[in-house]
């Protein structure tokens, strides 16, 4: 086969180009065809994703072409984000940056301003169509009603850019004070106002979310455009079966009455309709005082609650007072994955644990 139709065969621009060079430095061939033909030949653009969860997503959409780069590693908190240098470095060289938003990782947003390069950097909860829930106030709880989350994503958006002031209970007693303190983060607070950003734990923004970076990554990288989308679709007919299996898993739970550590779960309640009936701290940076811990201890006995939930990224001192003050079962709600290994393989772990975790502890 001569050199000419051996390159006529090649229709993608970027082999073309590596293939030629390595004629050109003169390798053989083989060495040339192995070149063009490798990973490489085809690099995917440079993505950096700041959480688990939604890496896990883009991490299935670029499979068999290249792998986003993970901004927040191991059981930090998004909220309690403080940007290495190292990780800087890595948003100065990405070529595209995915971050949910200010509502979740606030320390971002000065930084990714500062880089001058908006057009590199996908915010997810703007995407058009994403489904965007509100936090709940105290009187929000214990009322489930759906069909007050029906609202446009315009509504949506402007209200979670309203400006809203939290008044956290400081008046702290005894082991309330001390676990108050333990728990709580109120310098640098991430204020639990306006819109849930826990937007993952839904899987039809999953697969919005897949598909929206599919097509951003499609128009960067053309010659891989095809595979983006095939990967997406592969991921959503994935996600699609993922969740009737957790909807089969937590059947038995629906009616339990559960309490979480804070209000991250809103968006995993109306996928699979479930419905948590407090948070012991509805803002896991700001103390909550000893008449917050003598309300939910009230509200255990008024309803009948039997389980409650930690979360691994934030100390249980006030869950555990109040599983042993009222005799709860105690179980791990993880929406970050913090123990799971990064990959496209964590977010279907991720919802399959949590859905676990809810019909284990609803058990009799």
């Amino acid at each position: 086969m001569s050199s000419l139709s051996l390159f006529s065969n090649w229709k993608q621009p970027r082999a073309l180009r590596r293939q030629l060079a390595a004629l050109a430095l003169g390798l053989p061939l083989s060495a040339a065809l192995a070149i063009a033909t490798s990973p490489q030949a085809y690099a995917a653009p440079g993505v950096v994703v700041t959480i688990k969860p939604i890496h896990s997503l883009i991490a299935a959409v670029m499979q068999g072409i290249g792998a986003p780069e993970l901004l927040i590693e191991g059981s930090t908190s998004p909220h309690e984000l403080a940007l290495k240098p190292s990780q800087a470095a890595k948003l100065q060289k990405a070529d595209l940056i995915i971050w949910v938003g200010e509502n979740l990782e606030s320390a971002l947003e000065k930084p990714l301003a500062s880089l001058g390069k908006q057009d590199g950097v996908l915010e997810l909860m703007e995407i058009d169509g994403l489904q965007l829930l509100s936090y709940r106030d105290s009187d929000d709880w214990g009322h489930p009603d759906h069909d007050d989350h029906e609202d446009h994503h315009d509504a949506q958006h402007e209200a979670g850019h309203a400006d809203h002031e939290e008044h956290a209970d400081h008046a702290d007693h005894g082991d309330h004070e001390e676990a108050d303190h333990e728990d709580g983060h109120p310098e640098g607070a991430h204020h639990h106002t306006g819109l849930d950003a826990h937007i993952w734990l839904s899987p039809n923004n999953a697969k919005l979310i897949a598909a929206t970076v599919a097509a951003r990554l499609g128009a960067m990288d053309p010659d891989n455009a095809a595979r983006y989308q095939e990967n997406a679709r592969a991921l959503e007919i994935s996600i699609s079966a993922l969740s009737d299996e957790i909807n089969s898993r937590v059947a038995a739970a629906r009616g339990t009455g559960m309490i979480v550590f804070h209000d991250a779960y809103h968006y995993f309640e109306e996928s699979f309709d479930l419905h948590f009936e407090a948070a012991v701290s509805p803002n896991p940076e700001v103390q909550s005082g000893a008449s917050s811990m003598s309300a939910l201890e009230t509200l255990v006995k008024e309803r009948g609650i039997r389980c409650i939930f930690a979360e691994p990224q934030f100390t249980a001192k006030r869950v555990k007072l109040l599983q042993e003050s009222s005799g709860l079962k105690i179980g791990t709600l993880d929406p970050l994955g913090a123990d799971l290994a990064a990959g496209p393989d964590l977010y279907p772990a991720l919802l399959t644990a949590m859905a676990d975790a809810i019909a284990t502890c609803a058990k009799d």
